[in-house]
């Protein structure tokens, strides 16, 4: 499970979109971005839903996904 509040740009707020995770200071949720990029890409997500504004969030939220998959380090 991931800890959403170690990820730059979205917000868990029970009273918004009911819990869902959504990018900070709007009632986007995060995994419409999921959905929408497999469907057509980061560029025609943007274009599409309007989100330009919010385009450095995606990408910040994708890089940390990204990171969170990567092997812990062996101890």
């Amino acid at each position: 499970m991931i800890d959403w509040s170690h990820v730059p740009g979205v917000t868990r707020d029970p009273e918004r979109r009911h819990g869902a995770v959504t990018f900070a200071g709007t009632r986007t949720p995060v995994s419409l971005i999921f959905a929408a990029i497999g469907e057509g890409g980061l560029d025609a997500l943007v274009t599409e839903y309007g989100l330009e504004d919010e385009r450095e969030k995606i990408e910040e939220l994708l890089h940390f996904l990204a990171e969170s998959c990567e092997a812990s380090p062996q101890e």
